[in-house]
């Protein structure tokens, strides 16, 4: 990362920290700075922004908080990747009444690999025990930012070539 982000002022390009690096212009900006920031309103689409957010409104937001996403990560902040999409400092972290490995609470909702695993999913994030996938996105509210695209495996050039193939011949043992 050549430029630092805008909003954040960090030349880091930690996608599980920050997220994607985006470029419109000289405007670098981190996807996680932009959803995170306080007062930023996703006032255009697609094509003329940045995930829907106008280089304009971007250069006009200032951090009204008392920390920046790294500093926040650095410090053990968490950021909840739904509903209003809060950071708390590690003081303010929202406690939950979970007890990790008793019955009805999953250990894979805390593992560290997760936002990995959120990162490649995309739409298709789900609990990889029970495949449940209203529960499973609840994690938004620890610090996971569950990815809205397609997942990688089915980005990758002719993933699905081996599907496209018919046998010459059966071969059926019998």
């Amino acid at each position: 990362m050549e430029l630092p982000c805008v909003l954040c002022c960090s030349k880091d390009d930690d996608e599980l920290v920050f997220g994607e690096v985006h470029k419109e212009d000289q405007v670098v900006v981190h996807r996680n700075c932009l959803y995170l920031s306080s007062n930023l309103v996703q006032n255009g689409n697609e094509h003329p922004g940045i995930l829907s957010f106008l280089k304009e409104d971007i250069l006009m937001e200032r951090c009204r908080r008392t920390f920046h996403t790294k500093c926040g990560y650095d410090n053990l902040a968490v950021s909840q990747f739904s509903g209003r999409r809060n950071s708390y400092c590690h003081k303010h972290i929202p406690k939950y009444r979970i007890r990790l490995g008793t019955e009805g609470h999953c250990v894979i909702c805390f593992e560290s690999c997760l936002q990995k695993y959120a990162n490649s999913a995309g739409y298709f994030f789900k609990c990889p025990l029970c495949n449940d996938k209203e529960k499973f996105a609840k994690v938004a509210l620890f610090g996971i930012s569950i990815q809205n695209r397609d997942a990688s495996w089915e980005l990758e050039p002719n993933a699905f070539a081996d599907l496209m193939q018919r046998a010459e011949y059966c071969s059926s043992p019998a």
